[in-house]
């Protein structure tokens, strides 16, 4: 009776034994897969993640570069207008001079005048002590004086009408840094705007964003790249700018298998401009 109750003892615990192992390795097997599944989807971030790392850098270094070049630029406008003001300094000073010098003939002729006055009136009216000789003499001394500082006026309104053309060079050099830098803050704002998907054609293979010329720095040029939820969906290439508007084909080898662009998505230029 023992004996056979120890039987069927064993029996049962071999049996509960085999269940329990199967039960185990199907656990096994399903957690195995599960691993080698994680793995795959691990190598397909870890790709995305190395891409979009290099856009970014990408990105980074025509950034800097057009920061660089908007402070050269700055720079050349600060020294341009420094030379603007030292050279309108230089053309005050000269007006300045000619001013005196406009004032000493005044004078000078003035003194001639009351010296022919003098000898029209036949030198008795000078006291005698004033001799013809003597008024002649000091007469020519004034019309040489004159005609020295004639001579000195000249040459400095030369000197200004140089001086009046380099300040109108510096300026218009001035006005045209001033453009650039404009036009260069202009683009780099430009770089930071994001388009939409506002239209999708997949049978056709084509798309329509809301960016177009006069409101992004999309060209014909551009390579766009379509994002969703922060993660990359696809790229596209530009067809056709318009105003408002950029008609795009899609790259169909950037889209993963079933993966299909929509209305909506996000747009961004994958290298921006950098002047």
């Amino acid at each position: 009776m023992i004996k056979n109750i120890f039987y069927i003892l064993t029996i049962i615990l071999c049996g509960a034994a085999a269940f329990f192992g199967y039960q185990t390795k199907n656990t096994l097997s399903d957690t195995i897969g599960q691993t080698i599944e994680t793995f795959d989807s691990n190598e397909t971030v870890a790709s995305n993640i190395d891409e979009k790392n290099s856009e970014i850098k990408v990105a980074k270094d025509e950034k800097k570069t057009a920061i660089d070049a908007r402070n050269e630029t700055s720079a050349s406008l600060e020294n341009e207008s420094s030379k603007e003001r030292g050279l309108k300094t230089s053309l005050a000073e000269l007006e300045g001079e000619i001013e005196s010098y406009d004032a000493d003939l005044e004078t000078i002729q003035t003194n001639i005048t009351i010296a022919q006055e003098l000898i029209g009136q036949m030198i008795p009216d000078a006291g005698g002590n004033l001799s013809i000789d003597d008024v002649v003499g000091y007469i020519e001394d004034l019309e040489n004086e004159r005609k020295e500082k004639e001579s000195e006026l000249e040459e400095k309104t030369e000197i200004a009408g140089k001086l009046a053309k380099t300040v109108a060079a510096a300026s218009d050099r001035k006005e045209n840094l001033q453009g650039r830098l404009g036009k260069v803050k202009s683009r780099i704002a430009l770089n930071g705007v994001s388009a939409s998907v506002t239209a999708v054609s997949n049978d056709y293979g084509f798309v329509i964003i809301n960016r177009g010329s006069n409101n992004s720095n999309i060209d014909e040029r551009s390579e766009l790249l379509v994002s969703r939820g922060g993660s990359l969906v696809g790229r596209l290439k530009v067809s056709a700018v318009e105003p408002t508007q950029t008609i795009c084909d899609i790259i169909q080898s950037s889209l993963k298998p079933g993966q299909r662009i929509r209305s909506g998505d996000r747009v961004v230029v994958k290298v921006p401009a950098s002047n």
